[in-house]
This record gives C-alpha cells, sequence and structure tokens, in this order.
C-alpha cells in the first residue's frame, strides 16, 4: 500500500535516499545548514528524503530527529529497515552465530578491531585508537569487550571490522575462501561490513520501496562508499560525491561536489528540484 506520507508531485521523483558518513556530512562529521535546508525544501514539495546507511539505527536516531524525516530509513547496510515515526520494523536480517564466529576467529588472527551492531547497543573488541574513533564517528557511546563472542547471545545485525586497507583486503580474502552466508562490502577503505547474504543498500533499497508502494526508478540516491554502489544498481537516479572513490564515480550517472563543497545541497537543488516529470 502507498505510504500517504509521499505526495504524487510534479517532479521526477518521490523519494531522495541519502547515505550518511561522507555524504550527508562533512569531513569534521558535522551536518551543514545548507545541507539541512536544501533537504526541507525538497521535504517542503511533496518529495520523500530517508537515510540509507551503514551506521546502526542508534547513531542515525539524532540525524532522523533533527531533520524531522518521517520517511523509514534503511540501516545498517540495508540489514535493518523502520519506521521513525511509530517504531515499525520492517526489515531486520540477523548475521548467522556460525559465520560470526568464524569471521571473528579470522579478524583477531589479523589483528582487526571488531564491531557488532545490535539493536540497542554497538560492542566491540578493539584496541583503544579504534575504539575512540568509533565512538567519535557513530556519537553514540561503544561497550568494550575482551571477548565479543561471549558477552553477546545473539548473532548481530551486521559486524564490522577496522584496520589498514591492505590488512582488511587479506581478511576478506581469508573470509571469502570460507563461503559463508555473508555479503562482504567497504564503507571505507578501512572498514569492512559484512551483513547477511543477499542483504545490502541495494536490497534495502527494493525493500523500502514495495514498503512504500513506489517504483525504485522514481527513488533517487546519493552517496560516496563502496557500499553504495548496490542502491546505484537499483535507483532511477545514482549521484556520487566528488569524494567517493573512483569506482564508485564510475557506477554514478551524476558526480556531485564533494561533502565539504555541499555537495548533497546541490544535487537536491540542481538535480531533485529542477527536474520534473
Amino acid at each position: 500500500m502507498t505510504d500517504k506520507r509521499i505526495d504524487r508531485t510534479r517532479f521526477a521523483f518521490d523519494l531522495v535516499a541519502i547515505d550518511v558518513d561522507g555524504t550527508l556530512l562533512d569531513s569534521h562529521n558535522k551536518l551543514t545548514d545548507e545541507t539541512e535546508a536544501a533537504i526541507h525544501a525538497v521535504r517542503d514539495q511533496g518529495i520523500g528524503v530517508t537515510l540509507v546507511s551503514g551506521r546502526g539505527h542508534l547513531p542515525l536516531r539524532e540525524l532522523l530527529q533533527r531533520l524531522d524525516l518521517q520517511q523509514p530509513f534503511i540501516g545498517s547496510g540495508g540489514a535493518y529497515i523502520a519506521d521513525p515515526i511509530t517504531g515499525q520494523v520492517i526489515e531486520h536480517s540477523l548475521l548467522d552465530r556460525k559465520d560470526i564466529e568464524i569471521i571473528v576467529g579470522l579478524a583477531r588472527a589479523a589483528q582487526v578491531g571488531i564491531f557488532f551492531e545490535e539493536q540497542q547497543r554497538l560492542i566491540g573488541e578493539a584496541k583503544p585508537e579504534f575504539m575512540n574513533s568509533i565512538r567519535a564517528i557513530s556519537g553514540v557511546e561503544v561497550t568494550e569487550t575482551q571477548d565479543i563472542l561471549r558477552d553477546t547471545e545473539e548473532a548481530p545485525t551486521k559486524m564490522f571490522m577496522t584496520s589498514d586497507h591492505a590488512v582488511l583486503v587479506s581478511l576478506e580474502h581469508e573470509i571469502r575462501q570460507r563461503q559463508l552466508n555473508v555479503n562482504l562490502v567497504y564503507s571505507a577503505p578501512i572498514y569492512l561490513e559484512a551483513t547477511r547474504l543477499g542483504v545490502n543498500k541495494g536490497s534495502g533499497l527494493h525493500r523500502l520501496a514495495a514498503h512504500l508502494g513506489i517504483p525504485v526508478e522514481r527513488i533517487a540516491v546519493i552517496g560516496d562508499g563502496g557500499n553504495d554502489v548496490s542502491m546505484f544498481q537499483v535507483a532511477g537516479l545514482a549521484i556520487a560525491m566528488g569524494n567517493a572513490l573512483p569506482e564508485v564515480k564510475a557506477a554514478a550517472d551524476v558526480i556531485a561536489p564533494t561533502n565539504d563543497a555541499g555537495g548533497v545541497a546541490w544535487a537536491l537543488r540542481e538535480l531533485i528540484l529542477k527536474q520534473t516529470s
């Protein structure tokens, strides 16, 4: 059934889905007044705006509230979709516990930071520098543990590992050799994410479109990371930030300015509000 909060308008898109880190937020992890104003201008024209992020729903909560976003959001790299108004959980895909145990063993051997996103917390087994970095980026408290498997009873919605890119590439190779039931993707060169096999931002976008009753072709997406490519492949318009990796830009329809040069605000003004059906 079509969500009544989306109004059919003369514009080419019913919904704009925006990545958070490296896209919505600038390099100082801040939401600028220009970007916030552009989002409100789009919403004022009856076009829905939502967030599609690798972050879990707890780190997204403050942004959702500040922007007064009313459309369901996609978190944890596509594994968690929920309505910020009603609290309804539309999709929640968990990793398999046996797969997690294997990945944690490999990650420990590689000496990388290991983090689990659970529904009510973010928990990490990592060196202090990794813990502090994740706390600063996510804006939420991270539960610290010396044994992430011992201190978690269920499999998480998503797990991610952080280290130098070369170390993560080697770890990724080791994980893929095990042919586990997981989807691996880089949200940034120093972050390797794992969600359940078949779960990514693209699958999340399809699920959200079905829930809202709109075609994915009438959704525009904006992103910068490797985990955004899957939604670029299904959306009606894919916009890469100027700070995106080359392979992400290659998958996009349009390149916007960087996140420090008001790229999201530019895209909303020039590519969304100026396009008509």
